[in-house]
């Protein structure tokens, strides 16, 4: 029988770091060509002032990267824009992509290290060329390119990943304790920049425990695996040393509480005895911001597992394509199979074991950009598609030994397809429209200490820039649904700023808004006079649909219209009960024999404040306007009210009985 010969020992050439540098490079130049300019919407533009200011960002607060994102935003880099407003924001921006090159660079390390160990026949430049293919794979996946390109943490948390699994495989190619030890250092400050890192503690610990040099071959007892690791050098005595290391860099958290007082958006000033707090400086506020409390409501164990596993293997076909998945499957099989790989239980272990961990986490947290915590989760599988790439140039190599170096060459279509095909929805170089939208909002005549509303924290975030990084408008306030606990809702939200006192605009149009305030174009937004209801109905009626709406009343333009005029209708509705359904309400004109001669359907609210955010006790004006018949005999016509909602299958659901509220005395036309 023909036994595969263990990996040799061996230190990182020259070469090596070579070709890391100028993978790192390439991946960097791409994504400098297709980086977003200027300031953007959202996570982008918290992570574009948060830094520079050494402030503080959502939960988890992230403090390596803000700490790394200070020194960086000091260098002297500008926008192309030539603007300077741009400046800092294009600089936090370039922090992404030069954090995720560097992780591409890593990553040829980390594979060269795992290929090392999992085909050691596989000659020296070959194997490189693998390594360099799974570096290119990761450079262009669509979702790390769409992070390297905006102020984002994933790209740090990639290199985070990245260098945990080189130090790792370094450890179990030579045996060097430096290298554990840095491995220990290294899931530590990951631990303080991104909480996922926790998860791939079992596949690090299970991997140095079964970790060895020589052979690789497992071993089953206890006794053996002493003496393994001491011949390793490393010792119990150790055990506390890498627990600190480990455990020593989540001091960087106290980050939080040290800044918060210097950080001036966590206290907005609402009127001359009110401010809103968005961070409560006490130790129980500390470990909720930093265990990420606000959403660990996402954490849901009752999802539909098949439905989220669709969509995790649509990720995966969407991020390496058919092909990428076939190798990696390949490399899978290549470890899975015994006596494929020597010592191919540990590297099933690192690899596995934090696959099954991140996709399992993603399965169940349900936050909207979950696709981004997949990054991690495809690094693994370019890790397997490197050894499965290795296994079809070993047995090119058999009949060759030239070919298994035109088989990976010929492997390296996949990057360029993927690259070629994912370059025009990873290019943000053109995308200024919020530095835009930004320039023109703040250069308007908005009155002294106005406030703007938005329905989304992510219109705010490049307003917070322009104010706090640089300087413009300090005096304006800037309110968003969830801004605290307090104000979960757009409503709320438009309470708070007409509470105030102080001149409150939309900053966008927000259609069917009226429901709940009156608006008016002013200075090129959109003012908020007062609530749409003030006073009571000119009709009370106090009429309950199905217990969970009431009409407190309406008015009507007129109790006598004309044949061919316009009726218009006001209803006033109050919410007995948070709704579930967005309903639709209508008011329709009934002759003497019951039938409907003329009316109007409508969704109140529309998108913007639709009845599923509707609060209970909070009255809401819905208008209805419709022309009575030309040709309409005189006499008395009634007023039907009432809501649906749409079914699944597309049929109305009636909310309770439409209700007869009325009647108006038509006249004949003139």
């Amino acid at each position: 029988m023909i036994r595969e010969k263990g990996p040799a020992r061996r230190s990182r050439s020259g070469a090596d770091l070579v070709l890391a540098a100028l993978l790192a490079a390439g991946a960097l130049a791409l994504y400098v060509v297709t980086l977003a300019p200027a300031v953007l919407p959202g996570d982008p533009g918290e992570f574009q002032f948060v830094p520079p200011l050494l402030g503080i960002a959502h939960p988890t607060g992230y403090p390596l990267y803000c700490l790394l994102g200070w020194a960086w935003s000091r260098l002297p880099l500008g926008s192309p824009l030539g603007a300077p407003a741009a400046d800092v924001a294009y600089r936090m921006n370039l922090y992404s992509a030069v954090a995720a090159a560097l992780a591409v660079g890593v990553t040829f390390l980390a594979t060269l290290a795992l290929l090392s160990q999992a085909l050691p026949a596989l000659a020296p430049w070959p194997r490189r060329l693998v390594a360099a293919l799974a570096a290119a794979v990761l450079a262009v996946t669509p979702t790390l390119w769409s992070q390297a390109v905006i102020a984002e943490v994933y790209g740090l948390n990639i290199l985070i990943v990245a260098w945990l699994f080189y130090l790792l495989l370094r450890w179990g190619e030579e045996g060097k304790l430096r290298h554990l030890l840095l491995a220990a250092l290294c899931f530590g400050l990951g631990l303080a920049h991104h909480s996922t890192t926790l998860l791939l503690a079992p596949a690090a610990m299970a991997y140095a425990w079964l970790s060895r040099p020589g052979t690789g071959e497992a071993a089953l007892v206890l006794r053996s695996e002493l003496q393994r690791h001491a011949s390793r050098g490393l010792r119990p005595a150790h055990l506390p040393l890498l627990a600190i290391l480990g455990l020593a860099p989540l001091l960087l958290y106290a980050y939080i509480p040290l800044r918060a007082p210097h950080t001036p958006y966590l206290r907005q000033p609402l009127d001359a005895g009110r401010e809103l707090v968005l961070y409560e400086d006490s130790l129980p506020a500390l470990l909720d911001f930093v265990t990420g409390g606000p959403f660990g409501g996402s954490v849901d164990l009752s999802v539909d597992l098949g439905e989220r596993l669709a969509m995790a293997s649509g990720f995966l076909r969407g991020e390496l394509g058919w092909v990428g998945l076939a190798l990696a499957l390949v490399g899978l099989a290549r470890l899975v199979i015994p006596g494929g790989v020597p010592g191919r239980w540990r590297l099933l272990a690192l690899t596995g074991l934090a696959f099954l961990a991140l996709l399992a986490f993603n399965l169940v947290y349900t936050i909207g950009d979950i696709y981004v915590l997949f990054i991690p989760v495809y690094f693994v599988l370019i890790l397997w598609l490197a050894v499965g790439a290795g296994t079809l140039a070993v047995a090119a190599a058999t009949w060759r030994p030239w070919a298994a170096a035109v088989v990976v060459a010929a492997l390296f279509l996949l990057p360029l397809a993927m690259a070629r095909g994912g370059y025009a929805a990873a290019d943000r170089s053109g995308d200024v429209a919020a530095h835009e939208a930004w320039e023109d909002i703040l250069a308007r005549p908005l009155p002294e200490g106005a406030v703007l509303v938005t329905d989304d924290r992510n219109d705010v975030m490049p307003m917070w820039y322009f104010q706090y990084v640089h300087g413009r408008r300090p005096d304006l306030l800037g309110l968003f649904p969830l801004i605290t606990q307090e104000q979960p809702t757009l409503g709320s939200i438009l309470d708070l700023a007409l509470g105030t006192g102080r001149p409150a605009y939309l900053i966008k149009e927000m259609p069917g808004i009226e429901v709940k305030v009156e608006v008016r174009p002013e200075a090129g937004l959109w003012r908020a006079v007062g609530p749409a209801v003030q006073g009571e109905p000119a009709v009370a009626r106090g009429d309950q649909l199905d217990g969970l709406l009431e009409l407190a009343g309406y008015d009507l333009s007129s109790a006598s219209p004309r044949a061919g005029e316009t009726l218009a209708v006001r209803l006033q509705w109050v919410p007995l009960v948070l709704l579930e359904q967005r309903y639709h309400s209508f008011v329709h004109l009934l002759d003497a024999g019951g039938q409907s001669v003329a009316g109007s359907d409508g969704q109140p609210g529309g998108v913007f404040y639709p009845s599923t955010i509707w609060q209970p006790g909070e009255r809401l004006a819905d208008e209805h306007a419709f022309q009575v018949p030309a040709g309409a005999a005189p006499g008395t016509y009634r007023l039907l009210a009432g809501m649906y909602a749409f079914a699944a299958d597309g049929s109305l659901e009636p909310l309770g009985e439409a209700v007869e509220v009325g009647s108006v005395e038509v006249r004949p036309a003139p």
